[in-house]
């Protein structure tokens, strides 16, 4: 039979069971703690990371409707200069034409003016009055 010195001394404990066991539990917990720990810090950042890539993906995808929008606008802006750079040519024509056509009615009035003085100096009713 041992003392009691010597079962303190060797580390058994009174019920028989060996205190470095009930170390080995302590131990097992604690790793199995900062295992699960380890897990659930991983998971979370695989979770942040797609998270983050899904982010990444929806950004680029408005950044990409803002183009195109962009886009369709510019077409719009260039089919509407084109329109409008034809109506001020249309217009300018259109303007060409109107000068031309006051000319030629300058014209037409200088000949029926030169024609009332000719037959103003023909007409012997007309010619006797202004001599």
């Amino acid at each position: 039979m041992t003392s009691k010195a010597d079962e303190n001394s060797v580390g058994f404990s009174p019920n028989g069971l060996d205190q470095v066991g009930s170390g080995y539990r302590c131990s097992m917990k604690i790793f199995l703690i900062v295992v699960i720990i380890a897990i659930v810090v991983a998971v979370a950042a695989v979770l942040m990371k797609r998270r983050a890539h899904q982010k990444a993906a929806e950004l680029r995808n408005q950044a990409q409707e803002h183009r195109d929008e962009a886009k369709a606008s510019q077409i719009a802006a260039t089919r509407q200069e084109t329109q409008a750079d034809a109506m001020a040519a249309k217009a300018k024509d259109d303007l060409m034409m109107a000068e031309q056509q006051r000319s030629a009615a300058a014209v037409k009035r200088e000949v029926a003016a030169d024609l009332n003085v000719r037959a103003d100096n023909i007409d012997p009713d007309v010619s006797n009055t202004r001599t």
